[in-house]
């Protein structure tokens, strides 16, 4: 149920950002009633395939590399309970944002444009598959990562923030002479929402220039924006800075309750797999060792 809600409020929200500014939808009540009225409440969950299909592998990927990332500063055999400092967290958030674009860019691509669709006359596809096959039979893998280097830069500073604010959180919630394993649910909870607070609130603007890119014409002789320069400059023309939050309420509206939950529920079991890869001797160092 809460997959489903907040992936409605970031269709809004994405369909916001896009809005050029002599379009009179201009809040997320009214791109709502237009959506619903023209789609019926269907058309809320358009594009919802692309993000339901690969959010478990995101964010396994996203946590299991966080992981990774993480058992390499520690290095080999470290104390049971070591932590990094709140500075290497920040770091690890980066790296990790940074890797999961890979996923995350395609996966977002296909969203937005699945979500483009909706008010053409004449949808050039209706479902993730087509999307898919259409994308890769007129553009090949350069279609493919359309808003693959703004995905890599908003999800540097923004990935970097979450997992800093929630390691900090966790940290500074930590009971006396106790460590982040003795937090209460709620606590947890917290820690996840403030981390999601922050991954959104310092790096939409960024959000809005890689979905204006992702939902631009697929058509590159066609297209509106030649870059992210390029497109921050246009966005920047068609509203001011104003125009780089269009869509932000419904954004924070899910940002709470969808990172409340996911470092909840998925962490321990993709971290701990990180951690047992990272732990693992390479090739190079096994044969150094039989030396």
């Amino acid at each position: 149920m809460t997959s489903r809600l907040t992936l409605a409020l970031q269709i809004a929200s994405g369909r916001l950002s896009r809005r050029k500014v002599w379009e009179v939808h201009v809040g997320v009540t009214v791109v709502v009633l237009e959506t619903s009225y023209s789609c019926s409440w269907i058309g809320l969950y358009k594009g919802v395939s692309s993000p339901l299909a690969g959010q478990a592998v995101l964010n396994g990927w996203q946590f299991f590399v966080y992981g990774l990332t993480q058992a390499a500063f520690l290095g080999s055999h470290p104390p049971p309970d070591a932590r990094l400092s709140i500075e290497q967290y920040f770091v690890v958030g980066g790296i990790t944002g940074a890797m999961i674009a890979v996923v995350e860019s395609p996966q977002d691509l296909f969203k937005s444009q699945l979500q483009v669709q909706v008010f053409r006359p004449t949808p050039l596809f209706t479902r993730l598959s087509s999307c898919v096959s259409y994308i890769w039979r007129n553009n090949g893998v350069s279609g493919l990562s359309l808003g693959f280097g703004a995905t890599v830069l908003r999800n540097i500073p923004s990935v970097s923030l979450y997992f800093g604010v929630y390691e900090y959180a966790r940290t500074h919630m930590a009971p006396t002479g106790g460590s982040v394993k003795d937090l209460t649910v709620s606590q947890l909870l917290t820690a996840g929402g403030l981390g999601g607070i922050c991954y959104w609130g310092f790096t939409y603007p960024l959000d809005v220039i890689k979905s204006s890119i992702q939902g631009d014409n697929l058509d590159p002789s066609q297209r509106r924006y030649r870059g992210v320069l390029d497109c921050a400059r246009k966005l920047y023309a068609d509203g001011g800075a104003k125009r780089f939050y269009r869509g932000f309420t419904p954004c924070m509206m899910r940002a709470v309750p969808g990172n409340c939950v996911l470092n909840d529920v998925l962490p321990e079991p993709a971290l701990n797999c990180g951690h047992l890869v990272a732990s693992q001797p390479t090739p190079l160092a096994s044969s150094v060792t039989r030396r």
